[in-house]
């Protein structure tokens, strides 16, 4: 769907098939370069370009090594890296714990690195939520500060982390304005939007201008 970000009404819609549109259990949107790609929850990947309204596009997809066990939610681009960053919202491997990861799959190579591109640890999370209950939803690089936000429904928190990883800053977002905070995303002009699932009830968004 192609939203007016004014209005909230749908200007365009199109699907991703071959004959049949394809149904899967999609968690997030990205573009990059003239392409779009969606990530499911199991970690596979589709790449597609843009369709007219009601068309049906054509679609590449490529698999990683993450599975339905590391439920994936969030996904956006860096620029910087020319990849794609898939934030996990279950398991982030043996080895990680209660800790939480993001992943890079290279555009330039189609592969998703082994190692986690940002481990945030349960200990750095100070929220109203019970601890360990920070479930991320949604990733977002902020273009003028180049650092990355993920918010989390399950927790109703979002975090500022530094190309580096380090926590920069963390607030806790109101429930009663965020119900499921789900999608995150920027503007150029660094306009913040947080779409929220609304719990059963109709879904929308909120506009966080900047503070001038």
């Amino acid at each position: 769907f192609e939203i007016d970000p004014q209005s909230g009404k749908v200007i365009k819609k199109f699907s991703i098939g071959s004959f049949l549109t394809v149904k899967g259990d999609f968690e997030d949107i990205a573009y990059a370069k003239g392409k779009f790609y969606l990530v499911e929850s199991n970690g596979k990947i589709y790449e597609f370009s843009e369709g007219s309204n009601g068309e049906l596009v054509k679609f590449k997809t490529y698999k990683t090594f993450l599975s339905g066990k590391n439920d994936v939610e969030g996904l956006c681009y860096d620029n910087e890296t020319n990849s794609l960053l898939l934030a996990c919202k279950g398991s982030g491997g043996k080895e990680y714990g209660k800790d939480k990861t993001v992943y890079t799959f290279s555009l330039d190579n189609l592969e998703l690195d082994e190692i986690p591109r940002f481990v945030i640890s349960a200990k750095d999370i100070k929220n109203n939520s019970v601890e360990g209950k920070f479930n991320p939803s949604g990733i977002a690089k902020n273009p003028l500060s180049g650092s990355f936000y993920i918010i989390a429904a399950s927790g109703n928190t979002i975090l500022e982390i530094s190309k580096a990883g380090e926590v920069l800053d963390q607030a806790d977002l109101p429930e009663k304005v965020h119900i499921q905070a789900e999608g995150i995303a920027f503007k150029s002009d660094g306009t913040l939007y947080i779409s929220n699932e609304g719990r059963g009830k109709e879904p929308y968004f909120i506009v966080y201008g900047l503070n001038k």
